[in-house]
């Protein structure tokens, strides 16, 4: 089960509604103490994995992530994240297909899962041919999966490019912080 997750009084409700294993999205470091904690009482809970913290591309939709512009960094930042003990590598909507297929080669060579949303320069069965773990939205940021479903997929994919530079140029204009919504 996808989630994000950062209360640990809501554990219990997991376990009583029968979720015994979660992938849990944007790790922190905390989530790693709470899986070893959670472990020592929680016999029905059997499995968590955490991503590390997001790879997106240059303008990021949300902040906090780690923003790569090319190869190198892309390639960096998977080498980072696997230090780190994360799980697996979580991608975003804003890469370039050259950071993508960046992140999807040294995650192979690390032997670290990828998985999270179809960036906009890339295809849902590009994702899944590279190797991307799961597709863990539909839409979101890039709207992925569900344009790559759509018999109107170029037509809707330029809307999406005009809409997307709109909302980026109003944040700017108007000092909204990536990622918020006017």
């Amino acid at each position: 089960m996808h989630i994000h997750w950062y209360d640990a009084d809501y554990l219990p409700l997991f376990v009583a509604n029968g979720v015994t294993g979660v992938r849990q999205m944007w790790g922190f470091p905390f989530l790693f103490q709470w899986r070893k904690d959670i472990t020592k009482w929680a016999s029905s809970w059997s499995s968590q994995v955490i991503a590390g913290t997001p790879i997106d591309g240059p303008n990021p939709f949300y902040s906090g992530v780690i923003s790569v512009g090319n190869e190198n960094e892309a390639r960096q930042a998977v080498r980072l994240i696997k230090e780190s003990g994360a799980d697996f590598i979580e991608i975003d909507g804003r890469l370039s297909r050259e950071a993508y297929f960046a992140i999807a080669d040294e995650s192979g060579k690390l032997g670290i899962p990828f998985a999270g949303g179809v960036p906009y320069s890339i295809r849902a069965a590009e994702a899944s041919e590279a190797g991307q773990k799961s597709i863990e939205y539909l839409g979101s940021v890039s709207l992925g999966l569900l344009l790559d479903c759509s018999e109107k997929e170029e037509e809707l994919r330029k809307e999406r490019d005009k809409l997307s530079g709109r909302f980026f140029n109003l944040a700017i204009s108007h000092s909204l912080p990536v990622g918020s919504t006017p």
